[in-house]
């Protein structure tokens, strides 16, 4: 695991620890430093050392720790980077001292220096090694020819070349024009700088730049690197990763493991074999790189990595949340799921339980956690699960249901007398961890990213729930109003051109929203100024709309919604905030029904994910780090946020 971006003073002690930790549970046992990782220089070696004290050093002799020196790291004349003996020797001691270690199992020269003879430089590492600084000595970055050059050298001194680190990806292939028959033939390893060209081998950026990207951040993946051109290639390659069963990162990393060489020896016996963290540190593992390809079922051993993470909970009512430490969900039933959150959506239905609406309905203690709208990946499942494995990622239903009651036997899990409702009567996914059940979770489609599409698994299960009941009776000659086009209103648009034919008229008080529904292919939009009902009468010649979905459900929507429908016409109404008041003569004379709509079920989930997988439903979002939680709230509380917000730890 390379620590380069990610370990740096402006990444979060507890994210690092928690990455560091999650690595490790999954097998991981070589993590690869330099001296300049950070920023600033020597952070990231400095803050792995704490991590190590912290969490690791029990298991020093299960693990690889590696360092690299060549680059500019202190001022003066043998600090400016290069490869003189004084410069190398002087940076590995300030790299053991960052790190609290006595040793690196690998110290590598990470650069070719043309103004250092190569013998001084491959002196400097033979003499690091002898002095036991480090156990190997290694390369990176290096030509065909310099690599054989100081093979030779480092041959001559009684000190073996173990390895080579070049950047190696199928996107950067410069290896392959001399530089693998160099170390096949020298005995040399390989050990690829990033095989997935740093999330462009991934489905990350198939769909475009997304916000919290390196590319977007400007941090060592310009956009530059993304052109119209190379997506294409991306694009190309993902299609023929899926004709062969796989995902584009998995055939980039099948690729490299076919072509990479191994070390003539092996010096390193302990890494070898491994699928799993070291005896003793096991917690819910998932396999290693070595078996990611066909990973094994696995059921949950032991306690997760880290006892402790993040949360937001509900301290009281009329009061904001707080972030506090909590302990990790563990599996304590054959059918639990824990999943490590991607996203975590910001629903106004948090915001009705801060405001204590929920409180007697609910029951719930306090401090609990929020956050029913999540989407991640499996971390533990219990000894019977068998639908999904730890490393999917899942996409939550809200609710946790039995499947045995009336309701679930009849496919209306959605009633169940038995269920539970992570984020509204017990812990929920504004954290680090979910516990949930076998029965509660639905596979995400490659493409697709757990913080994307977090928001679908309420907002868009409600929208899909509601459009999906009204598109039954809907004909190429209806028309469909849709009453907000908000965060659940602009789903329910998408939802209702893709499963009906029916025109669709949309009204909102928001010119920015309005424009948005036309731009997924709504026919009209009215805006809310006093006359919507009026606007709408004249679009259907009178009559009203055959269906009309109200997602607001206050500010008067109700009574305008029901006018908006035409005689024998379905109201269905979804947002809540009101009451419905209607004359029940007008109901009869009209034959107006008015439906009510909860969220839906486990089956319209998958339904939903189907859509979002053909690229027919996709959210639009603003993301916040989990530690900016309040803005999140505040800015969907004064009407800021554009879409669903979404927290990601």
């Amino acid at each position: 695991m390379g620590l380069w971006h990610n370990f740096g003073d402006d990444v979060p002690m507890e994210r690092q620890r928690a990455t560091l930790g999650r690595a490790f549970d999954l097998g991981v046992t070589h993590f690869d430093l330099a001296n300049n990782y950070g920023p600033p220089y020597g952070s990231a070696e400095r803050n792995f050392g704490m991590h190590f004290a912290q969490d690791f050093k029990p298991y020093r002799d299960d693990l690889i720790i590696s360092s690299k020196v060549g680059y500019d790291m202190w001022p003066g004349p043998y600090g400016q980077g290069g490869g003189s003996r004084k410069y190398l020797i002087s940076s590995c001691d300030q790299s053991l001292k960052r790190m609290g270690l006595d040793y690196v199992d690998i110290f590598s020269s990470h650069r070719f220096d043309p103004d250092t003879p190569l013998e001084e430089t491959m002196g400097a590492l033979d003499q690091i090694v002898r002095s036991g600084r480090a156990l190997y000595a290694g390369v990176s970055s290096y030509s065909g020819a310099k690599t054989a050059e100081a093979v030779r050298i480092l041959q001559d001194l009684g000190t073996p070349l173990l390895i080579h680190q070049p950047s190696y990806s199928m996107l950067n292939r410069w290896v392959e024009e001399d530089l693998l028959d160099v170390l096949g033939d020298t005995g040399v390893g390989c050990i690829a700088f990033s095989p997935l060209a740093q999330g462009m081998l991934t489905s990350k950026y198939l769909k475009g730049i997304p916000g919290d990207s390196r590319a977007a951040q400007d941090k060592s993946l310009s956009e530059g690197l993304l052109t119209e051109t190379a997506i294409k290639h991306i694009a190309a390659l993902n299609r023929i990763a899926k004709k062969r069963g796989q995902t584009l990162a998995q055939m980039a990393i099948r690729r490299q493991r076919a072509l990479l060489p191994r070390p003539a020896s092996d010096p390193l016996p302990r890494v070898r074999g491994r699928s799993g963290p070291p005896p003793g540190r096991r917690g819910a593992c998932r396999p290693g790189l070595r078996s990611h390809l066909h990973p094994p079922h696995l059921p949950a051993k032991g306690p997760p990595v880290m006892s402790t993470m993040r949360a937001v909970q509900v301290v009281g009512y009329h009061q904001n949340p707080e972030m506090r430490e909590v302990d990790v969900p563990e599996v304590s039933g054959p059918f639990d799921v824990i999943v490590r959150i991607g996203g975590a959506g910001v629903c106004r239905t948090d915001l009705h339980i801060l405001e204590g609406q929920w409180a007697d309905k609910t029951g719930v203690a306090l401090p609990y956690t929020i956050g029913h709208e999540n989407a991640g990946w499996v971390h533990a499942v219990g000894s019977a699960v068998t639908n999904v494995r730890a490393g999917d990622k899942v996409i939550v239903h809200p609710h946790i249901t039995c499947g045995l009651c009336r309701a679930c036997r009849t496919g209306d899990d959605v009633h169940c007398e038995n269920s539970q409702f992570p984020g509204v009567d017990t812990n929920g996914g504004y954290a680090e961890y979910l516990r949930t059940s076998a029965r509660s979770v639905v596979l995400i489609d490659d493409e697709l990213e757990p913080a994307d599409v977090a928001a679908l698994a309420d907002a868009g299960l409600t929208a899909y729930h509601a459009a999906a009941k009204a598109a039954k009776r809907l004909t190429p000659r209806d028309t469909c109003v849709v009453i907000g086009a908000g965060g659940l209103g602009h789903i329910g648009i998408q939802i209702m051109k893709a499963l009906s034919p029916a025109k669709l008229v949309v009204v909102d008080r928001n010119p920015e929203a309005l424009k948005l529904a036309l731009d997924l292919g709504a026919d009209h939009g009215v805006v809310a100024a006093g006359n919507q009902v009026e606007e709408v009468l004249e679009i259907t010649r009178g009559s009203g709309a055959e269906v009309v979905l109200d997602f607001v459900g206050e500010g008067g929507s109700t009574s305008h919604g029901i006018a908006m429908t035409r005689a024998a016409g379905d109201y269905h109404v979804v947002g809540y905030g009101e009451n419905v008041n209607v004359p029940t003569i007008d109901l009869i004379s009209a034959e107006k029904n008015v439906i009510g709509n909860l969220v839906g079920s486990y089956n319209d989930l998958c339904d939903l994910m189907a859509l979002a997988a053909r690229g027919l439903v996709t959210l639009h979002t603003q993301k916040y780090a989990l530690d900016d939680f309040q803005s999140a709230i505040s800015d969907l509380d004064a009407g800021r946020v554009r879409g669903r917000a979404i927290l990601i730890p």
